[in-house]
């Protein structure tokens, strides 16, 4: 029978028990950036710590509901179920390119015994894509982004038929750029082609060792014309032949030739018509001529529609095209993120832009000869992208076979094309091969055959040999990718994550071949890492920064890198950021508002309450990153480190690492030394420690060769060796960002 004592006693005993399935949940975080209802080209997340936290989710929707969730799953996600994202710090940045449209955002805190918090409050941002390369979380005020200027190569609008090239400004963050060409007369005919670089000078049959052309505009400049079999043809009338096929309208002009049964035998040679009507069921059109009397003979057909015809009119426009990593809603596989058509009004009150039109002439008869190998307009060259080849045209070419190699005897050969004008622009990129390395190339002139009435036939007889043995014919270019710029590395979380960040490789392109038109770029590849690169860890982003707070790394000094891979995945240039140090996580200090209770020497010993399940650890947590062998998951070498928010009152101005130092100055002081100097970090709270002065000789890969508390050294080189330097300030509160690099070349 329960008592009132009793019942005091079982009152005070569940007094005593901690309650843990009913306690406060941890408070919303306060979110940062984006900032409500901001404009950018891409989010960085960020949000106030919450004391007590271990780590955080965010979700990223259309609605402020969160139902449609637009993040691309995780691995670990139930098939089809999108789960909230856990991060391991206070700073996000996706890996992944957002599509062009408004976001919902929120974010909450999970405790260290899997507790979740309250969602925050959730705020918006949109996404637009813009011609500026603007840092990740940077807020946008331009227009959203579109190709400008397309144009001519040449300039004006009546270009030489063997003389076309297409050219444009190139967007900062575009994979490759899509490019349509419509004949004036007939919009239904439009060609739509892909292509890496900002010039299109297309070949009409090409072969490159490497890799392949993405999608070519390879038809719009051939001087071929493919035979076609026609499904069945009839004589309606003496002296009209009906041909039945999909192909063909009124008023285009065609070639028909008839072949005997067997079709290896021409009986009727080669004629060109109009097609006078075409329609019905089976669609058939109809032309003047004289039938052949065998009626098994094959009537084979090419209608002269496309390539671009001189004194025909064509007008063009082209887009830039972002290839992700991972596409965002509502994007499925490969999806990519696409810019506006060169033609589109970005703004309400803006004027349309208009597609470039332009009107072929007769080819340029050019010096050159038929019977010799065309002369380079240019024999050296160096650029960040394939460069443009162009050559003096021969007077009667319909066409040039182009042929590329590594050697000046041209042994080991890369590519060969066959192209209708005198200006040319591989399809493909092209690896790396300069300044020493050099690509050799040489062009011959061909005509068609004299024996084929219908022009469909184009011989290239000029043997190898006569570019070959004079040097008048071979030119030679290089092509050198260039590291890009502005790398810095601040950590955060008390020291227990980074955000790492470093320019668009557009900036780093055009600072060294102003004049150039560089390529695209898909995305980047960073490696960081403890030890030899050998064993770095491997991520890629389709962003300008990466916050190690989505994948956390262990406590210890790393190294870091960064590089792009261009519009077909090929990697360019390394260019390596400052050292950073990620700390040991603090213990979790015990929270204020739960004051632990004295024990009662009176009341029993609380037991577990058996109605409070133990808490499972989250299996959305991401394993930390170790170093490890590129593409592999390492095996971690000791506990993963547990995020632990720092104190509302922790931060104080002393935590501050200075502003990076000047760029340094070089000057040569003896044959084998050069003075480094360099203007003094302002110190925004601790003082600086010292100044360390990193060095590299390739101007990708750099080391550290001094330390030192003045703002000038001495460092032993090489005569006649090239010296890239920068410097970083270091402080009790970390390092600063690098100091812009120097270029040096010791005289010898």
């Amino acid at each position: 029978m329960w008592t009132s004592a009793w019942l005091f006693v079982v009152a005070l005993v569940l007094a005593l028990v901690p309650m843990t399935a009913n306690a406060a949940p941890l408070p919303a975080p306060t979110l940062l950036t984006p900032t409500a209802g901001a404009t950018v080209d891409q989010p960085l997340f960020s949000w106030d710590p919450v004391a007590e936290a271990a780590y955080y989710e965010i979700e990223v929707a259309l609605d402020d509901q969160f139902v449609t969730v637009t993040d691309p799953r995780l691995p670990t996600d139930p098939v089809g179920v999108a789960q909230p994202r856990p991060v391991y710090g206070t700073t996000y940045v996706p890996t992944f390119s957002y599509a062009a449209k408004t976001h919902y955002w929120h974010v909450r805190a999970v405790g260290t015994d899997g507790a979740r918090g309250e969602w925050s409050a959730s705020e918006t941002f949109t996404r637009r894509w813009t011609n500026l390369d603007e840092a990740t979380g940077v807020q946008a005020d331009e227009p959203a982004s579109r190709v400008e200027n397309v144009r001519l190569l040449t300039g004006g609008s009546t270009p030489a038929l063997n003389d076309i090239a297409i050219t444009w400004d190139p967007v900062p963050g575009a994979a490759y750029y899509q490019l349509q060409l419509t004949p004036t007369n007939s919009p239904d005919e439009t060609i739509t082609c892909t292509t890496p670089h900002t010039v299109v000078a297309p070949a009409y049959e090409n072969a490159y060792v490497r890799r392949d052309a993405l999608d070519p505009c390879d038809g719009i400049m051939s001087p071929i014309r493919a035979w076609t079999d026609a499904t069945a043809w009839s004589e309606p009338a003496p002296d009209q032949i009906a041909i039945e096929s999909t192909d063909g309208r009124t008023g285009d002009l065609v070639y028909v030739r008839f072949m005997d049964a067997t079709g290896e035998s021409q009986i009727v040679a080669p004629f060109a018509a109009e097609i006078e009507s075409a329609g019905g069921d089976p669609r058939t059109f109809t032309i003047a001529g004289s039938a052949p009397t065998d009626p098994e003979a094959i009537a084979q057909f090419f209608v002269v529609r496309f390539p671009i015809e001189a004194h025909k009119g064509y007008s063009v426009r082209v887009r830039a095209v972002d290839a992700t990593v991972e596409p965002d809603y509502p994007a499925i596989g490969t999806t990519p993120v696409y810019g506006m058509w060169s033609d589109e009004r970005r703004e309400p009150g803006e004027a349309a832009p208009g597609m470039l039109v332009f009107t072929p002439t007769d080819p340029i008869a050019g010096s050159g000869s038929l019977f010799d190998p065309v002369v380079p307009r240019n024999l050296t060259g160096i650029d960040s992208d394939v460069p443009v080849l162009s050559w003096e045209p021969a007077d009667g070419a319909v066409a040039y076979r182009v042929v590329i190699a590594l050697d000046r005897d041209f042994t080991n050969r890369v590519a060969e094309y066959r192209t209708r004008g005198a200006v040319f622009v591989p399809p493909e990129t092209y690896d790396d091969n300069g300044p020493a390395g050099t690509y050799y190339w040489f062009a011959m002139p061909c005509r068609y055959d004299p024996l084929d009435p219908s022009q469909s036939e184009v011989k290239c007889r000029l043997a190898d040999s006569a570019a070959i043995n004079d040097l008048r014919y071979v030119g030679r270019f290089s092509k050198r990718s260039e590291p890009v710029l502005d790398l810095t590395a601040t950590t955060f979380d008390d020291d227990q994550n980074v955000l790492l960040r470093w320019g668009d490789a557009l900036t780093s392109a055009r600072a060294v071949y102003p004049a150039s038109t560089p390529g695209g770029v898909k995305n980047y590849q960073i490696q960081f890492t403890t030890g030899t690169w050998a064993r770095s860890a491997n991520v890629e982003t389709d962003n300008l920064a990466y916050s190690t707070a989505v994948a956390p790394l262990y406590p210890g000094e790393y190294r870091w890198r960064v590089r792009p891979l261009d519009g077909q995945t090929k990697p360019l240039a390394w260019a390596s950021g400052p050292d950073f140090t990620i700390s040991e996580p603090q213990e979790p200090s015990p929270s204020p508002t739960s004051p632990t209770p004295e024990p009662s020497t009176t009341s029993p010993t609380p037991q577990p309450s058996t109605t409070s399940p133990t808490p499972q650890p989250s299996t959305t947590s991401p394993t930390p990153i170790a170093p490890g062998i590129p593409g592999t998951s390492p095996t971690p070498t000791q506990p993963a480190p547990v995020y632990q928010a720092p104190a509302a009152d922790e931060a104080a101005a002393e935590d501050i690492a200075p502003d990076p130092p000047g760029k340094p100055r070089v000057t040569k002081v003896t044959k084998r030394k050069l003075r480094v100097h360099w203007r003094a970090s302002e110190e925004l709270g601790e003082p600086v420690s010292a100044y360390l002065v990193y060095r590299s000789t390739n101007g990708a890969s750099f080391k550290r060769v001094r330390s030192t508390t003045s703002q000038t050294t001495r460092i032993k080189v090489k005569r006649g060796r090239t010296y890239w330097f920068y410097v970083v300030a270091d402080s009790e509160a970390g390092r600063s960002g690098q100091s812009r690099t120097t270029r040096f070349r010791m005289p010898r």
